[in-house]
């Protein structure tokens, strides 16, 4: 959830930041989807990761992404997006999925900054969103030169364009 609310924070006045279901968290592995408020379009998929101290826990889910990706993307069966203003149910197929991953103290710094809301937070807040950028950016890198269904690389260039549009 802190993810979640830290997303928001970020990117929420571009995008809806909403929490995926159950089913599509634990069968499709994605927690937390991007929709694009303009377009309607859903951008990607995040599967988050949390490590123990010191380690983030990402080299085990970055695997795990990348051969979803390698076999055509992520279905989401319960995703939403947006026609003429209007939030609709709808499943999607062919999504990217990236994985952010936390370190235990960075969910706790994130935690902490959150909730007291003070301006000291904020530098933690920014960093911790700047880490997921970078992320989200050597995964689209590396997703690029792979070979990917026609559909994913399409949606993968969206979300390219996505994190473009944030720096």
């Amino acid at each position: 959830m802190a993810v979640t609310a830290l997303l928001h924070k970020f990117i929420g006045k571009d995008f809806i930041v909403a929490r995926a279901s159950d089913y599509d968290d634990y069968k499709n592995g994605v927690d937390t989807v991007l929709i694009d408020k303009k377009t309607g379009a859903v951008i990607c998929g995040f599967d988050e990761v949390l490590g123990s101290f010191g380690d983030n826990g990402g080299e085990i889910k970055e695997e795990k992404i990348l051969k979803k990706m390698q076999s055509g993307g992520t279905a989401l069966r319960y995703g939403a997006t947006i026609e003429e203003g209007v939030l609709k149910k709808r499943s999607f197929d062919n999504l990217p999925t990236f994985y952010l991953s936390l370190s235990k103290e960075e969910l706790m710094l994130l935690l902490e900054a959150l909730v007291k809301n003070n301006p000291d937070g904020e530098d933690i807040e920014k960093k911790i969103f700047n880490k997921f950028i970078s992320l989200i950016k050597k995964q689209i890198q590396k997703n690029q030169n792979l070979e990917l269904d026609e559909n994913l690389k399409n949606n993968l260039l969206s979300s390219e364009e996505m994190i473009n549009r944030l720096n």
